[in-house]
């Protein structure tokens, strides 16, 4: 994982073994995507995205929710709900520095 990443979802980049990478939750009705966020982290841009086909240039700004499900040790674990559609959707969490 880079130290982007690291840093954004509330991981130390000196500790291996931290299991930080965003989850699809399958106890949610819709599809749903958990992830973390570090609120010390508030230059940097998380982006929920979503694409029908996974393509490279598919990918756009996901319609949906984002809740705050827990806040522990500075790191927000967040569930971000997709809208209904009527095509299959994949989700990603894309972070972004200035």
């Amino acid at each position: 994982m880079s130290n982007l990443l690291e840093r954004a979802f509330g991981g130390d980049p000196a500790a291996a073994g931290s299991n930080l990478l965003p989850f699809v939750d399958p106890a949610a009705p819709l599809l749903s995507l958990v992830y973390r966020k570090a609120t010390a982290a508030s230059d940097l841009t998380f982006t929920v995205e979503e694409s029908a086909d996974l393509g490279a240039s598919s990918w756009v700004a996901a319609s949906g929710q984002g809740t705050v499900l827990s806040e522990a040790n500075g790191v927000q674990q967040i569930r971000f709900t997709a809208a209904p559609g009527p095509t299959r959707k994949f989700l990603r969490v894309k972070v972004t520095s200035p």
